[in-house]
């Protein structure tokens, strides 16, 4: 562009021109702008609702990061096959896949609704590992009516509630104590775990189980209002911290130190399709920064020696990709 300046005296300005080819040039600047960040790659994040506040504080900092990778979360609990990256909970002991980070742990509680025969016949015996399992499952065990006790025979009054989706804690729950879905009592819901609470309430023989954010309230880390957790045969230290009102913020560490048999924990991962930069980079920083806010939203935390080893598969993957 050839631009023509004028002088007259003392003074010196170019002609009208070269204010409609700046014009012009802000405007070509504008649309190349647009059209590079609408042909950036977004990054899909399915999640089930237990972990969704922690994933979407992981998209709020990282954007700070790195402004310039887009990350969405689907909406629902979403499925494996329509995302690119996935979270989901594995049950107890896990192999250490390839396509699967691991960055944290999850427990589950069984519950019922406070005040209701539910929650009458639930108290009446402490709940060790055994009668959990026979709550909860279809067992052998109930060869006929004649042959049970007579708080086994109230027992079978409950009706079990579990959900019926890709994400479900179902199966790593079922996995726990060594059965399948299948096998599962009660009545299956469609939608995410976090519906069951709904459920429980409104039936006064209702009992289920769900993860510590599902069933206490993040914002003032107690349960939740109508929500009773039974009373566990579980190690001193641990039964303590299950006494109400029981503290999210406490009752963490008491799970992480005493695992119990009484408490079905695991895995929480993020299995990844594929390979990108983009993708590898903000799992190294969940794996760091990100891991710092798992106990803020009801996880528990994985083994500094696992973390490191998630670590160096992801660099492992990395240098494979770009051989």
């Amino acid at each position: 562009m050839s631009v023509l300046w004028i002088s007259r005296g003392r003074r010196t300005f170019a002609p009208r021109n070269l204010n409609r080819e700046i014009m012009k040039l802000k405007i070509v600047f504008i649309i190349s702008f647009v059209a590079t960040v609408s042909m950036a790659q977004v990054h899909t994040i399915s999640t089930p609702r237990f972990t969704r506040p922690l994933v979407e504080k992981w998209v709020e900092d990282y954007k700070k990061v790195a402004p310039n990778v887009q990350l969405r979360i689907l909406k629902g609990c979403g499925c494996i096959d329509e995302s690119e990256l996935s979270v989901l909970p594995f049950k107890g002991d896990v192999q250490d896949d390839t396509n699967v980070i691991f960055f944290a742990k999850y427990a589950i509680l069984p519950f019922t609704a406070t005040g209701s025969e539910a929650e009458k016949i639930l108290n009446n015996k402490k709940l060790s590992g055994k009668r959990l399992r026979k709550i909860f499952f279809e067992h052998e065990d109930y060869a006929t009516d004649e042959e049970l006790t007579k708080q086994e025979k109230r027992q079978k009054q409950l009706v079990v509630y579990s959900a019926n989706n890709p994400a479900s804690l179902s199966e790593p729950f079922a996995g726990f104590f060594n059965e399948v879905t299948e096998n599962l009592r009660g009545r299956r819901i469609a939608g995410d775990d976090a519906f069951l609470t709904s459920a429980v309430i409104k039936d006064p023989y209702g009992v289920s189980f769900g993860t510590l954010s599902n069933i206490f309230s993040l914002d003032n880390r107690l349960l939740k209002s109508g929500i009773s957790i039974p009373s566990l045969d579980t190690r001193k230290e641990l039964e303590a911290g299950l006494k109400e009102p029981i503290s999210l913020d406490s009752l963490i560490p008491l799970l992480e130190q005493y695992p119990a048999e009484e408490v079905p924990t695991g895995m929480v991962g993020i299995v990844y399709k594929g390979y990108s930069k983009e993708i590898d980079d903000f799992l190294s920083w969940v794996l760091t920064s990100g891991r710092n806010h798992v106990h803020n939203y009801g996880l528990l935390q994985i083994e500094q020696e696992l973390a490191e080893r998630q670590t160096t598969k992801i660099e492992a993957v990395y240098t494979a990709q770009t051989k």
